[in-house]
C-alpha cells in the first residue's frame, strides 16, 4: 500500500511538472505573439508586463491543475501491484508524445485562428476588443485558438493514456488467469514415476 502511494505520488509529480513545463514553453511563444492576450485578456496576477515573467507565472497557474488531474487519473488506473502498467519509461514516452502532439496542435490552431481573424470569421471577445490595438486582433485570436487547442488535445491525450493503461491491465489480468501452470523438471520426473508405479 505504501509503495502504491509512493508510485502514485511520483506519477502525479511528474504529471504536474510536465504540464507546467509545457505551459511555460507555450507562454514563452504566445507572449511574444500577442502580449495583450496576457495583459488584457487575463486578470493580472503579477505587476510585471515582461514576457518572461508572464510566461513563468501563467505557465504555472494555468497548467498545474491539468497535470494534477491527469496524474491522479493515470495513477489510479495505471498502477497494479505497486507497479505502473507498461513501466515508468513507457509513461515518460507517452508524456513526451502527448507534449509533442499538443504542441503541433497549438501551432496549427494558432495559424487557423490568425487567418480566421483576418477574414472576419472570428473576433476578439467584445469585453477585450476596445482595449486591444486593432493590428493585434489577429494575434490575440491566434493565441486563443492555440491555448484552447492545448487544453482540448491534452485532455483527450490523458484520457487515451488512461484508457491504454486500463486495456493493458485487463490484458495482463486475463493472461495471468489463463496461463498454463509451469512445472519443474523434478516435478515432471516424480509425476512420471508415480504414473508408472501406479
Amino acid at each position: 500500500m505504501a509503495f502504491f502511494r509512493a508510485m502514485h505520488g511520483l506519477v502525479i509529480v511528474v504529471g504536474v511538472l510536465a504540464a507546467i513545463t509545457y505551459g511555460i514553453c507555450l507562454d514563452l511563444v504566445t507572449t511574444r505573439v500577442c502580449i495583450e492576450y496576457f495583459t488584457i485578456g487575463h486578470i493580472p496576477i503579477i505587476a510585471s508586463k515582461d514576457p518572461n515573467h508572464l510566461s513563468l507565472a501563467w505557465g504555472v497557474v494555468a497548467t498545474w491543475w491539468v497535470g494534477l488531474a491527469g496524474g491522479i487519473l493515470i495513477g489510479l488506473v495505471g498502477i497494479k501491484d505497486g507497479k505502473l502498467v507498461g513501466g515508468f519509461r513507457a509513461f515518460i514516452f507517452n508524456l513526451l508524445l502527448l507534449f509533442s502532439v499538443t504542441a503541433v496542435a497549438a501551432i496549427l490552431m494558432g495559424i487557423v485562428g490568425y487567418y480566421c481573424a483576418l477574414t472576419g470569421i472570428c473576433f476578439v471577445p467584445p469585453r477585450f476588443a476596445r482595449n486591444v490595438p486593432l493590428d493585434a486582433h489577429p494575434y490575440f485570436v491566434s493565441c486563443i485558438f492555440a491555448h484552447s487547442a492545448s487544453y482540448v488535445v491534452s485532455a483527450l491525450g490523458i484520457l487515451l493514456i488512461a484508457g491504454a493503461c486500463i486495456a493493458k491491465r485487463e490484458r495482463k489480468s486475463f493472461n495471468t488467469k489463463t496461463q498454463t501452470p509451469s512445472f519443474t523438471k523434478r516435478e515432471i520426473k516424480y509425476t512420471q514415476r508415480f504414473l508408472r508405479e501406479s
